[in-house]
């Protein structure tokens, strides 16, 4: 499954005419389905992150705080998108049912912001046929 986000750094500019009222959405995949996240990361104003030297993570939790079930950090970092995949072992084993997710970028230096906030993260029974 391939999916396109966008992650907004609220940097207190005015919000861009192109730029989401809220970042990320539900995901809903079937387990031990791949995902591809496209993510477009642009500051509030709509300006493109660079994203060569920041490290873009997501999160899978069951409760908001809890323990982190999956995490997958960015490949193929640019001016304002990466790519993120969650690869399909990371949910075979997880009991069906509704998480939360989200997005953050490391700045560097202890800069850490959250650009896509919690949002469902739905698991699906397998579409694998049963053997």
């Amino acid at each position: 499954m391939t999916l396109d986000l966008v992650g907004i750094v609220e940097n207190g500019g005015t919000r861009g005419r192109n730029v989401p009222a809220a970042a990320g959405r539900e995901i809903r995949l079937p387990k031990g389905e791949l995902l591809t996240i496209h993510l477009d990361v642009v500051y509030a104003t709509g300006a493109p992150v660079e994203l060569a030297t920041k490290t873009v993570t997501l999160t899978v939790r069951r409760t908001p705080g809890g323990e982190k079930l999956v995490q997958a950090v960015a490949a193929g970092l640019g001016r304002g998108i990466c790519t993120i995949t969650v690869p399909a072992t990371s949910t075979q084993a997880k009991d069906t049912g509704t998480y939360l997710y989200d997005v953050w970028i490391d700045f560097g230096q202890g800069q850490i912001e959250r650009i896509v906030p919690l949002r469902p993260f739905v698991l699906l029974p397998s579409m694998l046929a049963s053997a």
